[in-house]
């Protein structure tokens, strides 16, 4: 980290920063920008299920595989985070889509990605490659709908992107941490198919706020000024 600090601090670029206001009033204008700006509201709620679906699945895997008939412990969990680089990988490509398509594509496909991973969990969970292809897949669809919505959210203001990103980042985990908390409920009583349901239902949330009315206009916006 003190290396990349270092190597950042000569290479990127200088920039004068756009608020000339006091810290209070910043931290104030952040209700304001989430108020005015529908889509901070709509990528930062889809990021927030789509985190929410992931943390289910992972806090939730230890119990899976030590129910399972091999009755595998947490190093076994701990080994299905390298499973999941590949996933990770994998979405460096969404840049190039985002490019040669739109990220609310993108966005709208690691959705579909995240349904079809939770399926997937529901019906072949219980052996070790139904949940090393869902692991792929769920890291996969993480990332590369991460990536595209924080071009959708970036591009909205380009003298508000460190608000912006405060307010897409705090909302994503708040998601994240409520996943945790609906898969450990969904566990204690269901146990795994209780946690394939809410991964189901988070999926589809993701999906519907982007066939939802205002969605066909939440494309990429040209950049502005704040005001």
């Amino acid at each position: 980290m003190l290396v990349a600090a270092a190597v950042l601090s000569r290479m990127l670029p200088r920039a004068t920063p756009a608020w000339s206001g006091t810290y209070r009033r910043l931290m104030s204008s952040l209700w304001t920008l989430i108020r005015k700006e529908a889509l901070v509201r709509r990528t930062s709620a889809i990021a927030a299920l789509q985190f929410a679906a992931f943390s289910a699945f992972w806090v939730t895997l230890t119990f899976h595989l030590r129910s399972m008939d091999a009755h595998y412990g947490s190093e076994a969990a701990g080994l299905f985070g390298r499973v999941g680089v590949v996933g990770a990988l994998a979405s460096t490509r969404a840049g190039k889509l985002i490019d040669k398509w739109n990220p609310r594509f993108v966005v709208l496909t690691s959705s579909a990605i995240f349904l079809i991973d939770f399926a997937i969990f529901a019906l072949a969970g219980s052996a070790m490659a139904g949940l090393v292809i869902g692991v792929i897949l769920l890291d996969f669809g993480l990332q590369s709908g991460h990536v595209a919505n924080m071009a959708r959210s970036m591009s909205l203001n380009v003298d508000a992107m460190s608000r912006i990103n405060t307010l897409y980042m705090t909302i994503r985990f708040a998601g994240g941490a409520l996943g945790s908390l609906l898969g450990i409920w969904a566990w204690s009583v269901w146990q795994w198919p209780g946690v394939c349901g809410v991964g189901l239902g988070l999926a589809c949330g993701s999906l519907v706020l982007q066939v939802g009315p205002g969605a066909a206009r939440a494309s990429v916006p040209g950049r502005r000024t704040a005001t």
